[in-house]
């Protein structure tokens, strides 16, 4: 006898075995048939409550699933290209806390690369990059050089984030809102009122 799932039980006998004697192999070995449903059904159960689809997740701006396997380990998150998941067991907090932490190392990874990117076609010095948790900003450009970015940004589009880059770079050039300025934002980013209304129609603390 051979379980497929625990609803159908595959019996196996030699060729030319009459029915009748089917079915008093069945009825001899009901316990075992009974026993061995509830091991399989029971294994399956634990198998769901250790993978949980938690919901979609926000990154560059795509919907990227996100998904729990409880382990008895830490949590560990693996940001794949198909799926973000969080494997392991501790609460709610510690799994916000790896979340946010995976978040900020790809917002300096993104964030370090385009400010190198815009800031040689601007032709202007940056002194340093800071990766910040902003309630209000989204960027800011001080005028020592410094370019600081809201990691929370790392759920936009990328041309979103080209836009942050571009409007703090733009800054070392001038320190104004001036039409000098937004004309100069406009020869690098010409879709820049789109991207800059996309920043104005989310909140700050929009990471799940």
């Amino acid at each position: 006898m051979k379980w497929i799932n625990p609803h159908e039980l595959r019996v196996r006998v030699p060729l030319g075995t009459s029915r009748k004697m089917i079915d008093q192999l069945i009825r001899d070995k009901e316990g075992w048939i009974q026993r061995s449903r509830k091991q399989i059904l029971l294994r399956e159960s634990e198998q769901e409550r250790n993978y949980l689809e938690v919901d979609d997740i926000q990154f560059l701006g795509e919907s990227v699933p996100f998904r729990w396997e409880k382990a008895s380990h830490p949590f560990q998150l693996h940001m794949g290209s198909d799926a973000f998941v969080l494997t392991g067991d501790g609460s709610s907090e510690a799994a916000q806390a790896l979340i946010e932490q995976a978040y900020r190392g790809r917002a300096k990874e993104i964030f370090e690369a385009r400010v190198s990117f815009f800031a040689e076609r601007l032709g202007v010095k940056v002194n340093q990059i800071r990766i910040k948790s902003q309630k209000t900003r989204w960027g800011s450009c001080s005028n020592k050089g410094n370019l600081n970015f809201n990691w929370h940004a790392i759920v936009a589009p990328e041309e979103v984030i080209d836009y942050l880059v571009v409007h703090e770079c733009c800054h070392l050039v001038h320190m104004n809102h001036s039409k000098e300025f937004w004309d100069l934002v406009e020869s690098i980013c010409p879709n820049y009122r789109e991207c800059r209304q996309w920043l104005k129609n989310h909140d700050t603390q929009i990471l799940p």
